[in-house]
């Protein structure tokens, strides 16, 4: 095998595996609900947050660590409560939902959430929706305005993983050869 060859190879391998670390940072937004920032008094019930963050290890599982799991939710509680604040909203933070109807909300919004992932980025594109974002959970959603006397309810979902030591240095290894 020529120098010239494995130069390409090793080259390609570089930029392979550079690309498959890319994430899709797409945003999207609803244009048919929009924030009434003319209310004078507006309230958001903030359910808590469906956080989980793992250690990716060397062998390319991920072990969920509840430390900072724990750590990022209270962080994201008080971020959303703190950037609220400015523009005047009260936020009403939910640390466990009890009652089962909302129960049953937080689930369904689970799937419809799954769902918008599935058809915005992933291989099923539903033909009916294009590129609309006008998703609902449903007249349901009524029973968290009532409860929390709250103008809108925020859900918020998070997955993400982070490689140890051990996970680079196989990465790196694996460049090298």
């Amino acid at each position: 095998m020529n120098f010239a060859f494995a130069a390409r190879v090793a080259c390609a391998s570089v930029v392979a595996f550079a690309l498959a670390g890319c994430a899709n940072t797409q945003n999207m937004k609803a244009q048919s609900a929009k924030f009434d920032w003319t209310q004078s008094e507006k309230k958001i019930v903030m359910i808590q947050p469906d956080i989980v963050l793992s250690e990716l290890t060397a062998g390319g599982m991920t072990e969920p660590r509840a430390d900072w799991t724990d750590s990022t939710r209270k962080y994201v509680v008080a971020a959303f409560a703190n950037y609220m604040a400015k523009k005047n909203v009260a936020t009403v933070p939910v640390d466990e939902l009890t009652d089962e109807h909302e129960i049953q909300l937080s689930k369904l919004h689970s799937a419809v959430g799954l769902s918008i992932i599935v058809h915005a980025f992933g291989p099923a594109k539903l033909p009916t929706k294009q590129n609309a974002l006008d998703w609902t959970i449903g007249p349901g959603a009524n029973a968290l305005r009532d409860h929390y006397k709250a103008d809108y309810a925020m859900f918020v979902f998070l997955r993400d993983s982070y490689a140890t030591a051990g996970r680079q240095a196989v990465i790196a290894g694996s460049i090298v050869l």
